[in-house]
């Protein structure tokens, strides 16, 4: 427990990712974003970023087709009501309760990722709920383009719509998300004393090298 938030450790719901989160880490750490450099080839990519970016989704879209609850259990829209950036999607029951409400945060290293990559593993974390869950998944900005405090400033954005509308709700957040959701949290709390209910975090190596490792807390400013 940290700052008044339970932290909750992931069992399952990402196993059908694994194999391709893998190996997006490798190119990650082969390829750190500030390196990216302009290329042309034949693939029809204009940056190694763009490269990239189209490979996350590639390998994340085979885990979507292969989830045993998007489209079958669950579905995934557009979050058309949501004055966020677009992008941002709603993951809900197709026919069934959704008492607990998460607000789920995507990884990728802070410059891919996106909310339609992940479809299928949140639509897997929902049906693990018990009573239902629906979650909102956000778009926030990535790097180069955007440093990290302005995704921590989305993430903050989208909570404070949620919140507004429902009850009592999880941030949950993997990889890189898992750290934004941790700033997040910091900010919740700093500038409102008001928490989230929970916090749901795939990002071990993240929490020992922030948390840990360098004695950091939460409420240090961390990268951007």
């Amino acid at each position: 427990q940290r700052g008044g938030v339970q932290l909750l450790g992931a069992r399952r719901g990402f196993a059908e990712q694994r194999g391709g989160v893998s190996q997006l880490l490798g190119a990650i750490k082969r390829t750190p974003w500030w390196r990216f450099k302009t290329r042309r080839g034949d693939e029809g990519f204009t940056t190694e970023l763009e490269e990239k970016r189209h490979l996350f989704e590639t390998l994340l879209g085979k885990g979507n087709k292969a989830s045993p609850h998007l489209n079958k259990t669950h579905e995934a829209t557009a979050a058309e009501d949501a004055p966020l950036l677009a992008g941002t999607q709603w993951v809900r029951p197709v026919d069934g309760p959704d008492a607990a409400t998460i607000c789920f945060i995507h990884g990728g290293g802070f410059f891919v990722g996106s909310p339609t990559a992940y479809r299928g593993a949140v639509a897997s974390l929902c049906a693990e709920v018990p009573g239902g869950a629906a979650a909102l998944v956000p778009k926030y900005r990535l790097a180069p383009d955007a440093t990290i405090n302005e995704a921590v400033a989305d993430v903050v954005d989208a909570y404070r719509w949620l919140r507004e509308r429902r009850d009592r709700i999880v941030l949950a957040g993997d990889s890189a998300g898992a750290y934004l959701v941790l700033r997040a949290i910091d900010r919740l709390v700093v500038e409102e004393n008001a928490p989230p209910a929970g916090a749901l975090l795939w990002c071990p190596s993240a929490l020992r090298r922030d948390l840990r490792s360098s004695g950091a807390g939460v409420s240090q400013p961390g990268p951007s």
